[in-house]
């Protein structure tokens, strides 16, 4: 299980970004919400969407939950 928190200011596309315990780009405590402890990022992002209505994985510490890389994933799997 691992910790994760969600920044409570927006980034430049408005989106509440969702961070692994550790991440460079943890935010200071007073910046962020804990969610508590979770296997997978999914679970923290579905957890984070109960306090805002947009959420992102981090690109540093969670690129699999980041919307960018699932963008670059479903492009990949539909070229033939």
């Amino acid at each position: 299980m691992h910790q994760f928190c969600v920044s409570l200011d927006e980034d430049e596309n408005g989106s509440h970004i969702v961070h692994l315990d550790g991440c460079p780009g943890w935010p200071a405590l007073k910046f962020t919400r804990l969610l508590g402890l979770y296997e997978y990022c999914d679970e923290a992002l579905r957890a984070a969407r109960m306090f805002f209505g947009q959420v992102d994985g981090c690109y540093q510490c969670i690129p699999q939950c980041h919307a960018q890389f699932q963008i670059r994933e479903l492009v990949s799997q539909a070229k033939p």
